[in-house]
């Protein structure tokens, strides 16, 4: 998977904005994470970097968003961990609290269910500086498997 394959798949994926990206978004982050899954992790850091490069203000914030809810279909996160398992990585403002077990859901924003993904919370912004999106695929990489995308 070269540099220029992978931009191109991150080009193609819908922001995370207001709006569920409904099935044929919801394809392409599917189809997104079964290369990303195939891709050198060298490679894909150096196109994680590149994609975030490409733009600033609005646009960066878009890329960011594209990254994040990618990361959620590339790894097997659990719905329900203790929220010590949780690593922030961007300031989204609306990260869910933990509940009063102390549990969250470390694939928000979105749930994957009988029938497949949907978006659980808008993107209502983030404070901070911009996402380290190379240090949460290394970790997510690290700590949990790939999500079985077979289907």
């Amino acid at each position: 998977m070269s540099l220029s394959q992978l931009l191109a798949v991150f080009r193609r994926l819908p922001p995370w904005g207001a709006d569920d990206p409904g099935p044929s978004g919801w394809q392409e982050y599917e189809d997104a994470a079964r290369l990303v899954q195939r891709a050198n992790p060298t490679e894909l850091d150096h196109a994680l970097a590149e994609f975030l490069n490409e733009a600033e203000g609005a646009g960066g914030a878009a890329n960011e968003s594209r990254l994040f809810l990618l990361s959620r279909f590339v790894f097997d996160l659990p719905s329900r961990d203790r929220v010590e398992r949780r690593r922030v990585f961007k300031g989204w403002v609306n990260w869910p609290e933990p509940d009063p077990e102390g549990v969250v859901d470390l694939s928000w924003p979105i749930r994957f269910g009988p029938g497949g993904p949907s978006l659980l919370d808008i993107n209502e912004g983030s404070d901070g500086p911009r996402y380290a999106a190379i240090e949460e695929y290394g970790y997510l990489r690290e700590n949990f498997g790939w999500r079985d995308l077979s289907r």
